[in-house]
């Protein structure tokens, strides 16, 4: 009996699709084997921990859960797959074998972008696009979504929306067309509240699309149904009063939400969105019929707006800054606005010159707020991901004390849980520390433990070949300090109890500004540093993490050298000797500011 073998054309086609998906996930696995760390957090503890994994092990977990509420989300799809992944690892609890796992969903989703943009594809489109989807898993913009195994919820929502516009886009002729669109929307509605708008955007673009002869009395049947999901959708969104306070209060406010959304990556106007506004404009005037890529590229960018839509009124009122974890959504829409950019310059080619020009500028335009934006996202995402990796160390610090009984560790406002007074509750659970590895009244770390998974010994392995990057401590220094020859603000220190005392080696958390500093310091603020100073001691601590301070900058204007003046760190105090210190900021060799603040280490 002969084995059957692909075709050899079929076979090179997907060469392809394979290498990109490999590149996606190893890009992805090594930002979380760097950044990421096995100790669940937040949300995890009571979510994934006490709701789920705890009744899974004791064989009691009741079926409607999966169904139930998380917040604003009935997340079904996030739970049946965190029980597969927990259950292939031997029922061990690890956070970084979760977020492997949702890489694999979303190398799956940009894989079936790029192969569709391969096919679909041609002319400027198909250079640029394949190298800005190899581009997108390298950026840590999404470190959120990446580093925490809770967030398969946003990766599921992509993969069914990615795959119901791409079937709507190349198959709408086929029987079970209708069938696809409504599976998905049902699948998107229960991974996220926001995926109920998958519904309404296919709705749409049934409508709309008019290239293959279906039937009318199929097409609005397929309508009707989709509107029937999103009504059902909207029907079965958990309402959370607590969370009323982060709507958006007023029109205002949602509209500011939406333009802060919508000019992601560079923050400016969404000046992105050009190249789709006109291609629109010459759709409706010229009634061309729309190639397969169009279809999709514009389906796409309805999805993103809706997002967009549902996040600045679910969430406006406190979006002063974009959290991570949208990000991964508004890069679809850089996505399709690349594409639009792309057909635009393409297609303006032949034109006279009169509207040649006006059309190369408006894609020009957008392909520099991306290629921009998605710079400077990389800068920010470089100090936020580093900041990201230090908190989660000092977590696992404070989760060890608070299992010790260390009542201080309590006050810390870097706790594994944002709830203190529930802590108890999980340390009391026989399932959830033996899930958590508490043996004997102490916290083991996943990697030390003797009962390894399989798949966590193979990630604790992967890990131990990279170089570590372990919490900054305060070191010993020689004794002195200089003159107070500098200016400073710290506008946070986080880590101490009510009298401003800390057990000794507990992480401190400090956020300010220190300068001036050298214009010519590559990289800037090199020397920052926190430096305890007391007993006849000095403690130092360099601080890697530095940003602008644009209102910094401008109180001192025009005097130099304080645009680079923000700094953040976290460091522990395992080598400080007790006693009591003030706190001072270096922003470099003998520059050093007092801050006022003192702490008493004990």
């Amino acid at each position: 009996m002969s084995v059957p073998t692909l075709p050899v054309p079929a076979l090179r086609r997907s060469v392809a699709p394979a290498l990109f998906w490999l590149w996606a996930f190893a890009a992805h696995a090594l930002t979380i084997l760097l950044f990421s760390h096995p100790l669940p957090i937040a949300d995890q503890w009571d979510t994934e921990g006490m709701l789920l994994f705890v009744p899974w092990v004791e064989g009691n977990l009741p079926l409607e859960l999966l169904f139930g509420p998380h917040n604003e989300h009935r997340v079904f799809t996030k739970r049946v797959f965190d029980l597969l992944v927990f259950t292939l690892n031997g029922q061990q609890w690890d956070n970084q074998v979760l977020a492997l796992a949702n890489t694999a969903i979303y190398a799956t989703t940009l894989t079936l972008l790029f192969g569709f943009v391969r096919s679909a594809t041609q002319g400027l489109a198909r250079r640029v696009l394949p190298g800005l989807l190899l581009l997108l898993p390298l950026l840590p913009f999404n470190y959120e979504n990446t580093l925490w195994g809770f967030q398969s919820q946003f990766y599921f929502c992509f993969l069914f929306s990615v795959i119901a516009l791409l079937h709507l886009a190349r198959r709408p002729q086929l029987p079970a067309w209708g069938l696809v669109l409504l599976g998905c929307s049902l699948a998107a509605l229960f991974s996220l509240a926001s995926g109920v708008l998958l519904a309404a955007t296919l709705a749409l673009l049934v409508l709309l699309d008019r290239r293959a002869a279906v039937a009318p009395l199929r097409r609005y049947g397929v309508i009707a149904l989709l509107l029937a999901v999103l009504a059902a959708g909207l029907l079965l969104l958990p309402h959370v009063p607590t969370d009323a306070v982060l709507k958006a209060q007023s029109l205002g406010e949602a509209l500011s939400a939406v333009n802060r959304l919508a000019s992601w990556p560079l923050p400016l106007l969404p000046l992105a969105w050009l190249p789709l506004l006109i291609w629109l404009g010459l759709q409706l005037k010229q009634r061309r019929r729309p190639e397969t890529a169009d279809v999709f590229f514009f389906g796409l960018a309805v999805w993103v707006l809706a997002q967009i839509a549902a996040t600045a009124y679910g969430r406006g009122h406190t979006l002063t800054s974009l959290p991570s974890r949208y990000l991964d959504s508004l890069s679809f829409g850089v996505l399709a606005n690349a594409y639009f950019a792309c057909r635009l310059a393409g297609a303006a080619a032949p034109w006279p010159r009169a509207r040649r020009l006006p059309a190369a500028a408006a894609a020009g335009a957008a392909g520099l707020a991306i290629a921009a934006g998605l710079g400077l996202e990389t800068v920010k995402s470089v100090y936020l991901i580093n900041q990201f990796h230090d908190s989660w160390q000092a977590r696992e610090w404070v989760t060890a004390a608070l299992v010790r009984g260390e009542a201080q560790a309590g006050d810390n406002p870097m706790l594994p849980y944002p709830h203190i007074e529930n802590m108890p509750r999980f340390f009391s659970q026989p399932s959830m520390r033996r899930l958590l590895g508490i043996q004997d009244g102490r916290y083991q770390p996943l990697c030390a433990r003797p009962d390894l998974a399989r798949l966590s010994r193979a990630v604790c392995a992967l890990q131990s070949l990279l170089p570590a990057s372990p919490l900054p401590q305060f070191e010993a220094q020689p004794p002195g300090v200089a003159g107070n020859s500098s200016d400073c603000s710290l506008d946070l220190l986080a880590g101490l109890a009510q009298d401003d005392s800390l057990v000794r080696g507990a992480p401190l958390r400090f956020a300010g500004w220190v300068g001036p500093t050298a214009r010519s310091a590559l990289p800037p603020l090199a020397d920052a540093a926190v430096v305890l100073v007391g007993n006849g001691a000095v403690y130092a601590a360099p601080s890697r993490l530095v940003h602008p301070r644009l209102d910094v900058a401008r109180h001192f204007r025009p005097r130099p050298g304080y645009f680079w003046t923000g700094f953040s760190l976290i460091a522990g105090t395992q080598n400080v000797q007790p006693g009591d210190y003030a706190v001072w900021l270096r922003a470099g060799p003998g520059t050093l500011c007092r801050t006022g603040n003192l702490i008493r280490v004990s």
